[in-house]
């Protein structure tokens, strides 16, 4: 009976525990971790789907995901899965499907700041990967990998993996497969962009003065 009361309790804590936690603290959702996250705040995403996207404006933020961790047909501001207003932001093991919203532009990050550096990003079957707003300065993508994303037909628009407007624009060790349709592997109106893939299988890259 003891052995049954504890795994009961065991079960209860589990089926309980937060799936974010911001600077120590524990929150059931994104959502209700959302009035935590400040300046310089680290974000740590716990395995599991996550169905709300979030608009996060504070600047020198961390987002880390455990393995396992996806945004599924998760939008927020109708423009993306996550989107950053703020400066300085790393994002770090997301994976992200079904992103789309209604000007064909669904990102799995809309990016509206200055500096951002994305790690092992898995985005796929969506409308884009990465957008950035214009003077994103500093861009950097690693270990990350793309794919099935834009396209002509079935909703899904003329996207690319990554369209960024940056200082600099440094994509390493990264997998761009497959885009549909007439969309870009990269389109860049970067002053200097550097590549480093593993794979560009049908990569388009376009580069815009």
């Amino acid at each position: 009976m003891k052995s049954l009361l504890l795994l009961i309790t065991l079960l209860s804590h589990h089926c309980l525990a937060a799936m974010v936690t911001v600077d120590g603290v524990d929150f059931t959702s994104l959502s209700a971790a959302r009035t935590a996250i400040k300046d310089g705040s680290r974000i740590y995403l716990q395995k599991g789907v996550y169905a709300v996207g979030a608009y996060i404006k504070a600047s020198d933020i961390e987002l880390i995901g455990e393995e396992g961790v996806v945004f599924d047909n998760a939008i927020a501001d109708d423009k993306a899965a996550l989107v950053f207003t703020g400066n300085n932001i790393t994002v770090e093991s997301i994976e992200c499907r079904n992103i789309a919203v209604k000007d064909k532009n669904g990102a799995c990050i809309r990016f509206e700041g200055q500096h951002l550096t994305v790690r092992n990003l898995y985005a796929h079957d969506s409308q884009a990967g990465i957008l950035t707003n214009r003077d994103a300065g500093n861009i950097t993508i690693e270990y990350s990998k793309f794919e099935r994303l834009g396209g002509k037909g079935k909703g899904v628009g003329y996207a690319h993996a990554v369209y960024a407007f940056a200082d600099e624009l440094r994509i390493y060790r990264s997998e761009i497969l497959s885009m549909r349709g007439s969309g870009s592997g990269i389109k860049s109106r970067s002053k200097k962009p550097s590549y480093w893939s593993r794979d560009l299988q049908q990569l388009m890259v376009m580069i815009v003065d």
